[in-house]
């Protein structure tokens, strides 16, 4: 039987030591993407998805260790990357949980330009309803 839905919810990110943010800020910057979504056109920013990917599962699992939580998936690569001889799957590391998202978006604020920009374009209520603020 799977989880029960609405019950459960991934553990608090964990709180990092400078290296480890540098770390995570530097890995999102250069290989990571940080996207915001709407539900609808002129609705403020619903969520915020911090994603990584890579062929190897190393850089993976220390985004997992280090922050403490996402979800880790092994997925097929696009028929149209230039890597088809090599590996035809590739790494995910995914965080999504808005609370969780800020706690990470604030601890690599300092070592991740594209955080930096992320928080700068938030409306200011997006983070006051999950108990902090985006500045």
């Amino acid at each position: 039987m799977g989880r029960p839905r609405g019950i459960w919810r991934t553990p608090a990110a964990r709180i990092m030591s400078d290296v480890e943010a540098a770390w995570i800020g530097a890995f999102i910057e250069a290989d990571g993407s940080i996207t915001s979504y709407k539900h609808c056109k002129n609705c403020d920013i619903s969520y915020i998805v911090i994603t990584a990917t890579q062929m190897d599962i190393e850089p993976i699992s220390t985004l997992l260790r280090f922050t403490g939580v996402g979800v880790v998936s092994w997925q097929k690569m696009s028929p149209f990357t230039k890597f088809k001889s090599i590996n035809t799957h590739i790494w995910k590391w995914s965080l999504r949980a808005n609370a969780d998202v800020r706690h990470v978006l604030m601890q690599i604020r300092p070592f991740c330009p594209k955080a930096q920009t992320v928080l700068q374009n938030l409306p200011m209520t997006h983070f006051e309803r999950f108990g902090g603020t985006s500045h």
